[in-house]
């Protein structure tokens, strides 16, 4: 016999922030960047087929699994919402802010150049970058970079969640 005695809700610290995520060559850096947003508090996780993505499956099952392993790590109790979509230009069927991370754009990221209270959708490129026609593709969109060096995907994912979250 079970009995409850306290409930705690806890509420979704960012709710409007969709991390837009290709499917990456190296699962390992995938499920790295996944875990890190993760326990950042990140919920919404969109992942995407990029035209320059070399790996072409994405296992929900196993990230479903690794979802719950970080929350309970994290002592967190929102369950990440992990979707996938065939490619960038079905985001543009989603009401909000296209952000592109981009290492030739002239405007240096910074969290007060964008209105938490939007939904903001925050894409990031494959390891050879997103292509031209993909970039384009996008409405409603800002271009920014984050390094004048180059970051690899799950470096700069983690990056803008620190700074979007810390």
């Amino acid at each position: 016999i079970l009995s409850l005695t306290k409930s705690n809700k806890q509420k979704i610290k960012h709710p409007n922030f969709h991390f837009c995520i290709p499917i990456l060559k190296n699962k390992d850096r995938l499920r790295f960047a996944i875990e890190k947003l993760i326990e950042l508090g990140i919920t919404n996780i969109i992942i995407y087929k990029a035209e320059r993505a070399v790996s072409e499956k994405f296992n929900f099952d196993k990230y479903k699994k690794v979802a719950v392993e970080t929350i309970k790590q994290s002592l967190q109790a929102n369950l990440p919402v992990i979707k996938s979509i065939g490619s960038l230009t079905e985001l543009n069927s989603f009401e909000g802010v296209k952000i592109i991370f981009d290492q030739n754009a002239e405007i240096k990221f910074d969290k007060n150049m964008i209105d938490i209270g939007d939904i903001n959708y925050f894409i990031f490129g494959p390891e050879g970058g997103l292509t031209d026609k993909e970039m384009k593709s996008l409405n409603n969109q800002q271009k920014f970079s984050l390094a004048e060096n180059r970051l690899r995907t799950e470096t700069a994912i983690i990056k803008v969640a620190s700074v979007l979250t810390l």
